[in-house]
């Protein structure tokens, strides 16, 4: 079963991938400027595909 844990703070988020018989994979990002919720969930979103992608 492949896990995601997401840390969210309140300037930068921190992601870790880990699925069986695979090292785990990490990331994080800092929330883009100037606060908009559209923009916070496209930016974790495009996260999550990046560390899936890697």
């Amino acid at each position: 079963m492949t896990r995601l844990g997401i840390d969210v703070g309140g300037t930068k988020v921190a992601l870790r991938l880990a699925a069986p018989h695979r090292p785990p994979r990490d990331a994080a990002f800092r929330w883009p400027a100037p606060a908009d919720p559209a923009a916070d969930w496209a930016a974790l979103a495009g996260e999550v595909a990046r560390l899936r992608a890697r």
